[in-house]
């Protein structure tokens, strides 16, 4: 459902922050010196930057591809929930109603 589709988007992200976080020998920044530099931070700022533009040129794909992922409810199915939860809001409407007047009535006897 819509879940593959964002582990699929953050896996990407994942593997793209990893690569591009890599000193000259392969190896991660973090295990070399146990801090990131600064050149590497903005890289990794950079490679964002860059991965968030051009996520932006395709929205239009990119949102037809989301509504690909969907998974949409049968007819029955969205109306049984709809059913449901117009049900939830009467039922709880009408016992909202029922102790307002309960209240309203113990209010008239004891301050008449």
């Amino acid at each position: 459902g819509t879940r593959a589709g964002t582990r699929r988007r953050d896996d990407r992200r994942t593997r793209a922050s990893t690569t591009d976080a890599r000193d000259d020998d392969g190896r991660a920044a973090a295990e070399s010196d146990g801090a990131a530099t600064s050149e590497d931070i903005g890289a990794a700022i950079r490679a964002a930057k860059e991965a968030k533009a051009d996520d932006g040129a395709n929205i239009f794909a990119g949102a037809a591809e989301e509504v690909g992922l969907i998974e949409w409810p049968t007819a029955g199915g969205a109306l049984s929930t709809t059913a449901l939860v117009m049900a939830g809001i009467f039922g709880s409407a009408g016992v909202l109603l029922g102790v307002n007047a309960v209240l309203s009535e113990l209010s008239q006897k004891l301050f008449p």
